[in-house]
Formats: C-alpha cells, sequence, structure tokens
C-alpha cells in the first residue's frame, strides 16, 4: 500500500521508495525514508498528503506520496 492509500489518522513503516533520483532525494530531505514511521494527517488522493515523520509535519504531494510503499 502507498503513503497516499493510507487512512487519516493510521500509522505505518515506510518499506520503499518507488520512483527515481529526484523522488528519492526530495523525500530524504522530508525523513521519509525506509525503515521510518509515518501518520498521515490529512489528504487524499488528488492534492497534497500531510504527514507526520519525526517528529515534524510535511507536506508531500500525491504522486510523490504515491511512490512511497509502506510495510
Amino acid at each position: 500500500m502507498s503513503l497516499e492509500a493510507l487512512e487519516k489518522g493510521k500509522r505505518a513503516v515506510v518499506a520503499r521508495i518507488e520512483g527515481g533520483l529526484y523522488a528519492r532525494e526530495k523525500l530524504l530531505e522530508l525523513g521519509v525514508v525506509p525503515g521510518v514511521p509515518v501518520r498521515k494527517l490529512q489528504g487524499g488522493r488528488n492534492g497534497t498528503v500531510l504527514v507526520e515523520v519525526l517528529g515534524s509535519q510535511v507536506m508531500i504531494g500525491h504522486g510523490l506520496a504515491a511512490k512511497v510503499m509502506l510495510g
């Protein structure tokens, strides 16, 4: 399941990032990397996704959030 598809309020651990170098670098800057727990605070399939990661809240575009696979 992707971060984009995760239900609001649910927690999961990042399993892998599907995408190229840009996606990996951008998510690394935000702290969204394999092994890190995340919690989806709000967002849907057509807009930005607000997540809590490493004690911070970050906004991720839905296209980028779809590349974050959860375990």
